[in-house]
């Protein structure tokens, strides 16, 4: 006899991986390969299948199809070149030879995507896997465009340059984007798994009123939009992170760009979307906080305003890799700052790519 529950445990051991984004469920569908994905186990797959004669690479995180493409790069030259440029190269390189009935020449679909190649392409591009006699190097060019170049001998034999936007680098679309985050979001472990290490006290700084010590940080286009740390010292000469609501802006600053702070906030996120639409979700402030550090963003804070009883602030996650920012507006009561605990209003508009930022620091009157 088979109980409900040894029912639910062979279903949980055979539940499927999704996909991180359509296009790599559709080339799965179109390969006829998703069986054999479906319960791969979470790691890099390096040539796994073969399609056309070629190898394949499929990377899982978290139970997600994140990669499939042509095994081009071996896992040593991917430790070596950056992970975002081999996922895109690998998989634009197998996309373009599936027949996905997108009603384009791949020369016109290169031409709208902004790929440009100095000599040879994605046909010579297929033929580098697994050859490790070249020397791959990865150029951002004001992080607006990446170059990669093979070279062996000091002479070049492949060069590509292509934008650094989200949408391309994933093969998605605004409206995909918007449709996923919030679930991902949710589906973020809401741990404290993310620990800023002070690793040289010699770089802290005194302030003036000698009540705490700054780590300077970068800024975002403006310097009071920054990631600067803020510190005080115990009596055993060690430090830890300043956060008390005497210190609101320093102690709000470590809370939301470290992600060390120990807290049970709840964030009410609503998104804005593509048409004026809204959508609203719940959840804690170290799902969002994890979610962005899982996604390599950096942080930046600035105070916007203050009244006796509300604080309202701008917080910046960039990915300078995929060429985005998520943009956050959030307002809290200032009585919850000392306790940890509480509900801060977020507005948050998503995947804003960094090559078309224009007057995004209007209502920032700092």
């Amino acid at each position: 006899m088979i109980t409900a529950l040894a029912v639910i445990a062979s279903y949980v051991s055979v539940a499927a991986n999704s996909y991180r984004t359509d296009l790599l469920q559709q080339m799965a569908n179109v390969m006829k390969i998703t069986g054999q994905l479906d319960t791969l186990d979470n790691g890099e797959h390096y040539k796994l299948l073969t399609f056309r004669n070629r190898t394949i690479t499929v990377i899982v995180e978290y139970n997600v199809i994140q990669h499939i493409g042509y095994a081009v790069f071996t896992p040593s030259q991917r430790q070596m070149a950056s992970a975002v440029v081999c996922n895109f190269l690998e998989r634009y390189a197998l996309e373009v030879s599936l027949p996905m009935k997108c009603g384009k020449s791949v020369e016109r679909q290169l031409d709208e995507d902004g790929i440009f190649f100095k000599w040879n392409d994605f046909n010579f591009f297929r033929q580098l896997e697994n050859d490790t006699t070249y020397c791959i190097t990865v150029e951002n060019l004001d992080n607006r465009r990446y170059t990669v170049k093979w070279s062996k001998d000091e002479k070049e034999a492949f060069y590509v340059n292509f934008p650094i936007e989200h949408d391309l680098l994933t093969g998605t679309d605004m409206l995909e984007n918007e449709r996923r985050i919030l679930d991902e979001i949710q589906n973020t472990d809401s741990m404290l798994i993310y620990q800023d290490v002070l690793a040289d006290s010699t770089r802290l700084k005194m302030t003036w009123q000698g009540k705490y010590y700054v780590l300077p940080g970068k800024s975002y286009y403006i310097e009071q939009l920054n990631n600067n740390r803020y510190y005080r010292k115990n009596a055993d000469n060690s430090y830890e992170f300043l956060y008390q609501q005497d210190f609101m802006v320093e102690s709000l600053s470590n809370l939301l760009t470290t992600g060390s702070i120990d807290n049970s906030y709840d964030l009410e996120i609503r998104l804005l979307k593509y048409g004026f639409v809204q959508d609203t979700v719940t959840v804690k402030l170290n799902q969002w906080l994890n979610f962005c550090q899982r996604h390599r963003c950096t942080a930046y804070f600035g105070m916007i305003s203050t009244t006796a009883e509300k604080a309202n602030f701008e917080l910046i996650m960039q990915d300078k890799e995929m060429g985005y920012i998520h943009l956050m507006n959030l307002t809290m009561n200032i009585s919850e700052i000392e306790d940890r605990k509480g509900i801060i209003k977020a507005r948050l508009s998503c995947y804003i790519p960094t090559t078309r930022i224009k007057y995004l620091f209007d209502e920032l009157k700092l």
